[in-house]
């Protein structure tokens, strides 16, 4: 048990620092929303980029594939699970079903996964890993459309909203980043070693900014009111989401490497961001805020026992 503990600190305790910073006026929300969006439109990009121009391209295509599937298809599931619960436990509107749906689904993996991950795992993940974070706000958005299209009722309507979905994220740097890191990798052009110098120092900053921007961002989100739809959001995003994508990567698709489908599961248990394209989420009333709120606290607790079982 110590060594879980040593291995998920150095995760909580920045957040912690920034969660800190922030709540006794050291450092101000402004701040730290802004150190957030610097690593989300910068420092991550730059890493992805980095990564991609590098070995964006690989030989095989499969081993990605199966991973890729394992997440997204586990995150589209509970999508669904999510939007039956609000419907059948709640007697939800569409709007609120699709909220819901969302908040179990759509997780922080860009501002918290890839510190999780590139701490407990220690493993050469960085590939995987960035395909399935530069992808997330893309697929996320299609996945949104076509389900919540189809779950209410609006399949003619598909087309059109497909198309605004994929419209919406041309501006995601994260995407843009992955895209002209592959295609750099594909056509075999290599960076200038300033150039390399320069990037490699930005993407030396990913964990510290990363973490303590989302700890500080914390600050805005209270538990108030009625736990019930918080609650289910975490149980969907912290458990659900998480078990559906062990239960496809070991039984159905099965990447060849076994640190992969670790990686993939940590990062389907990463707490909700309730479908922020980029780092904050401001929408959604109390009832988000609580749902974003309960999910960071119980992120702890789920984060610790993953690593214990991977420990096992």
């Amino acid at each position: 048990m110590e060594q879980v503990l040593l291995l998920v600190a150095p995760v909580v305790g920045i957040a912690l620092v920034g969660y800190v910073c922030v709540r006794f006026d050291y450092v101000s929300l402004d701040t730290a929303e802004g150190v957030a969006r610097f690593a989300y439109n910068v420092v991550i990009p730059v890493i992805i980029f980095q990564t991609m121009a590098r070995s964006g391209w690989p030989d095989r295509w499969d081993n990605l594939f199966d991973v890729f599937a394992s997440f997204y298809i586990g995150a589209a599931v509970a999508m669904v699970v999510g939007m039956f619960l609000a419907r059948f436990m709640f007697g939800s509107s569409h709007a609120e079903q699709r909220a819901l749906g969302i908040g179990g689904s759509h997780g922080q993996v860009a501002l918290v996964g890839i510190a999780a991950v590139t701490l407990i795992l220690k493993s050469n993940l960085a590939l995987p890993m960035l395909y399935i974070v530069g992808l997330h706000g893309l697929v996320m958005s299609l996945l949104v459309s076509l389900i919540s299209g189809i779950l209410g009722g609006r399949a003619s309507d598909l087309p059109n909203a497909l198309a605004g979905a994929a419209k919406k994220q041309i501006r995601n740097p994260l995407l843009i980043a992955l895209v002209a890191g592959v295609l750099f990798d594909a056509l075999n052009i290599s960076l200038p070693g300033l150039v390399n110098s320069i990037i490699g120092t930005i993407a030396d900053a990913v964990l510290p900014v990363t973490l303590f921007g989302f700890g500080g961002m914390m600050v805005r989100y209270k538990l108030s009111g009625s736990m019930n739809k918080p609650a289910t959001i975490a149980a969907v995003k912290l458990a659900i989401h998480p078990a559906i994508v062990w239960l496809l990567a070991t039984e159905v698709f099965v990447p060849i490497y076994g640190a992969w489908i670790w990686m993939a599961v940590m990062l389907a248990a990463m707490p909700t961001t309730m479908g922020a394209d980029g780092p904050v989420e401001r929408g959604g009333g109390d009832a988000a805020g609580a749902a974003i709120a309960l999910n960071a606290l119980l992120g702890i607790v789920s984060l610790a026992a993953l690593v214990y079982i991977i420990r096992m």
